[in-house]
């Protein structure tokens, strides 16, 4: 397999947003109903996924809740030598993250709440990031608030200590979490994002911000309309924050840990980070195409997020079913292994057992069949077709095998067992 930069997703929030949550259930196949249990992190938490030699890998790092992301993104990017001396970060080692509290350089922090626009706030209260003197930019002075001192970004570059462009080059995706009820935090939150994301992009050669308005489900404890007026207070300041930084805007999603909103959001962010997701997509097309299928999805079988799919929608009954189906196979799978006691545990035994071979079909009672076939690693081929389109099951396995030779062929992976 061809040696490709493995994506970044950063998990940016307050405190108790659900970050650690989102990790916890998505990644680690945790249980829903024992997220209040997660104790919160002091430290990014980072871990690669899915495993090892997969070829749709990606890290993700989980930042202690703070409203100060620029440094908890100096802090996830900073690479350090033998001695812990700081090396390379966000901040270039003559311009500065310092810690501190209050004011900073010359370059001009003062005291007020929030982060500034073009000069349009005040400037930033409490400890935070520093840059050198005469920073006119990003972060004069971030904390609590995660301010800036004469405009968030009208300065950003190396005035400020920021590093110069192309610092990072692997796919940077920046995820703020917030909590639909937290609406103290909303403000200050998005406009720390926002500073943050102007300076990912001076350092970062491929960046994509989205945010996440979490905890939107019916049992949260909030009524609807609440829920939906606050939505859309977080999407009308993102969306003005970034029209005046001049920055591509961004999705803003509703999520919850308890039903298939998080599965979908995180797909569709992880789809504008991973490689070669343009070449899946058009694969499946074709393949769909052949096979007269109502639709063809490439899943990651342990968190059962989709990293490609057909140009058509996904329905969120058809990610259930497909979903279903996922348990279905490791369940039956983990039977034949007494060894599997946890889910992951589960997993990595069919892993260890699955091949090229591996398959099931099952016809639902409304007329529809639903098709799995392995392909690489974790990676899984879900279809849905109408019953009269499964007539030849050894013309869709000849369009398989072409299918996964291409695929494997676009990963740089030899037409074996993986």
């Amino acid at each position: 397999m061809e040696s490709i930069s493995i994506p970044k997703l950063v998990l940016l929030g307050p405190k108790r947003s659900g970050k650690s949550s989102i990790r916890h259930i998505v990644f680690e196949r945790g249980n829903p109903n024992e997220a209040f249990l997660i104790e919160q992190n002091t430290v990014p938490i980072s871990r690669i996924y899915p495993f090892e030699g997969d070829p749709m890998q990606f890290e993700v790092i989980d930042c202690p809740g703070s409203t100060d992301y620029l440094e908890d993104l100096n802090s996830v990017l900073q690479t350090k030598d033998a001695e812990g001396n700081v090396i390379s970060g966000l901040f270039s080692p003559s311009g500065a993250s310092a810690s501190g509290t209050g004011g900073a350089a010359a370059g001009g922090a003062t005291s007020g709440p929030g982060v500034g626009s073009n000069g349009g706030n005040s400037g930033a209260s409490g400890s935070g990031v520093t840059p050198g003197a005469g920073a006119a930019g990003i972060g004069a002075s971030s904390a609590t608030g995660a301010g800036s001192g004469a405009g968030a970004a009208a300065g950003a570059g190396s005035a400020t200590g920021l590093n110069a462009a192309g610092l990072i080059h692997e796919p940077l995706g920046l995820v703020l979490v917030l909590d639909a009820q937290d609406e103290e935090n909303f403000r200050d939150a998005c406009e720390s994002f926002i500073a943050t994301a102007v300076a990912a992009r001076k350092v970062a050669v491929d960046v994509s911000c989205s945010v996440l308005v979490h905890k939107m489900d019916a049992d949260s404890g909030l009524a609807d309309e609440s829920r939906q007026d606050n939505l859309s207070q977080i999407r009308t300041m993102i969306h003005e924050g970034m029209q005046r930084e001049g920055l591509p805007q961004v999705p803003v999603l509703a999520t919850s840990i308890f039903d298939h909103t998080i599965f979908d959001a995180l797909s569709r962010i992880l789809q504008r980070l991973l490689p070669h997701v343009s070449e899946l997509e058009k694969l499946l097309n074709n393949f769909l195409t052949s096979c007269s299928l109502n639709k063809a999805v490439i899943f990651d079988i342990f968190s059962k997020l989709y990293f490609a799919s057909d140009r058509s929608p996904m329905d969120v009954h058809v990610y259930t079913l497909c979903t279903d189906l996922i348990e279905v196979v490791l369940d039956m799978s983990s039977i034949y292994d007494p060894r599997c006691r946890t889910d992951e545990e589960k997993v990595e035994r069919v892993f260890a057992g699955m091949d090229q071979d591996a398959k099931s079909v099952i016809r639902l009672s409304n007329q529809f069949v639903l098709y799995f076939r392995h392909i690489s690693h974790g990676l899984v081929l879900l279809c849905l077709l109408n019953k009269e389109s499964y007539t030849q099951p050894g013309l869709m396995e000849q369009n398989f095998a072409t299918l996964r030779a291409n695929i494997l062929n676009v990963f740089g992976t030899a037409s074996k067992n993986v």
